[in-house]
């Protein structure tokens, strides 16, 4: 049976409640929830710019779990309002140009709290 290996990215804000960014368990790799914090730990005031963040973070958490966006095999997107996925889809097509070589996403509505408007996660195979 494969350890879990929980961990914290350095760089990233780390979680307010005791649960790690990054759980490795065998070959796979999970994060917590992606914010899209700016450098300073603040969350921006548009979903432009949370968006832009909530996917640097999310490329930053892969990294330094070990793995490459290449290895994501699945995305989860939260979103407050769901009828707004332009700067989604933008910040996606940088991530993932081919469309050939993309991950599965969802996006959901979510009660996010506070001024956040997005959240991610994701799963990712090594």
């Amino acid at each position: 049976m494969a350890k879990r290996v929980s961990m914290d990215i350095p760089g990233l804000v780390p979680h307010k409640n005791p649960i790690p960014q990054v759980s490795k368990v065998g070959n796979m790799i999970f994060s917590g929830a992606i914010v899209g914090y700016d450098a300073d730990g603040n969350i921006p005031e548009t979903l432009d710019e949370q968006t832009a963040c909530a996917f640097a973070n999310m490329r930053k958490m892969v990294e330094g779990a070990g793995a490459k966006l290449g290895d994501i095999g699945h995305i989860t997107v939260f979103l407050a309002d769901t009828g707004n996925r332009e700067p989604v889809n933008r910040e996606w097509l940088k991530l993932f140009p081919d469309e050939h070589d993309m991950p599965a996403r969802h996006a959901v509505k979510s009660d996010l709290g506070g001024s956040m408007l997005i959240q991610l996660d994701f799963i990712a195979v090594l």
